[in-house]
């Protein structure tokens, strides 16, 4: 996996939390 597909995962997951 990539570094920016890692940032996008963690990204994704703030919106999913909120």
């Amino acid at each position: 996996m990539t570094r920016k597909f890692v940032k996008r995962s963690k990204f994704f997951k703030k919106i999913n939390l909120i």
